[in-house]
């Protein structure tokens, strides 16, 4: 199956992808897809457990930094924790989800 990442990093098969880059796998990399959270745009291939309602598509034309915060806002500690983990986003020494939000978010802008 064929796979958009839309944000971040993915290592498949010892290779690194960034946004943008296509990955082939063997995988089903729609399981790393939350609710507000989207990181893999299936291209091709078909999943067999995906479920018929995911997340709402949204094009790259209509991307906004600050659309993304107000998904983060609704997001768990826990939740923030797991994506700034997949995310490789280092979060040491935080712990309020005030100061996790504003790690991912100077990190997602390039800060």
């Amino acid at each position: 199956m064929k796979f958009k990442v839309l944000r971040g990093r993915h290592t498949e098969g010892g290779v690194m992808y960034q946004a943008g880059e296509v990955v082939d796998s063997s995988s089903d990399l729609n399981k790393h897809n939350s609710p507000g959270s989207r990181k893999f745009e299936q291209l091709s291939g078909e999943v067999a457990d995906a479920p018929s309602a995911s997340l709402p598509e949204s094009s790259e034309d209509d991307e906004d930094p600050e659309e993304g915060s107000d998904e983060l806002d609704g997001m768990t500690v826990a939740q923030l924790k797991t994506f700034a983990a997949e995310e490789e986003i280092d979060l040491s020494g935080v712990s309020r989800k005030s100061d996790i939000l504003s790690a991912i978010r100077a990190t997602l802008q390039g800060g």
